[in-house]
């Protein structure tokens, strides 16, 4: 059983839940549950929801905690720990992962991080990854209030009927193992990518 928390508490949580009926058609064993997060709990530093799921682990899950279950969180880099690729921004998202191996007191939590944001994710579904401009990507400038990747998910999403399907999300796989952006979760504070197809891989062929 996989246990997922989420640093956004309106879209994560969304595609999570656009995906239950599709892995039901699916032949998947593998369970997701979702952390419950009031939309009203604007906490959302990743910091914030790796501790999120280390207290459901020690209050619920300890005890029952199987060999083959997993933690994982899913969150953005935007600037939460500073300036992308700076130094010291650098240094502390570093510091960030080294908290999230395993210790004596939990298991290994597994991040399944987007740079700049979870919208590049969702972009792959319908868009071919050499077809992106890295350097707008990354920048991911706000203009009327709305960044570049949250405009160009949302029209793409609106043009293929406000909906997930098992083909875009196994195409969203295929074209995040392309390369062409970054899949190393420790360059993710430096360079565009995203790791959540790990996550979902997980799910549909285990």
């Amino acid at each position: 059983m996989i246990f997922v928390a989420t640093e956004g508490n309106v879209d994560e949580p969304s595609y999570i839940e656009e995906l239950k009926p599709i892995l039901q058609t699916a032949n998947v064993t593998t369970r997701i549950v979702l952390l419950d997060r009031q939309v009203c709990d604007t906490q959302s530093h990743p910091n914030h929801v790796r501790d999120g799921i280390l207290e459901f682990y020690q209050k619920h899950l300890k005890e029952i905690f199987r060999h083959d279950d997993e933690l994982w969180i899913l969150f953005d880099i935007d600037n939460h720990f500073g300036p992308r690729g700076k130094a010291s921004s650098v240094e502390k998202y570093m510091s960030f992962l080294d908290s999230l191996k395993q210790s004596e007191n939990h298991p290994e939590i597994n991040p399944a991080v987007s740079s700049p944001s979870f919208e590049l994710w969702g972009i792959l579904h319908y868009m071919e990854p050499d077809d992106l401009d890295k350097d707008k990507i990354f920048r991911n400038q706000k203009t009327n209030g709305s960044t570049y990747l949250k405009r160009r998910f949302s029209e793409l999403w609106n043009e293929n009927g406000r909906c997930f399907t098992k083909q875009n999300v196994l195409l969203a796989i295929q074209r995040a193992e392309r390369g062409l952006l970054n899949q190393d979760v420790e360059n993710m504070i430096r360079e565009p990518g995203t790791t959540v197809h790990f996550l979902l891989k997980k799910v549909f062929t285990d």
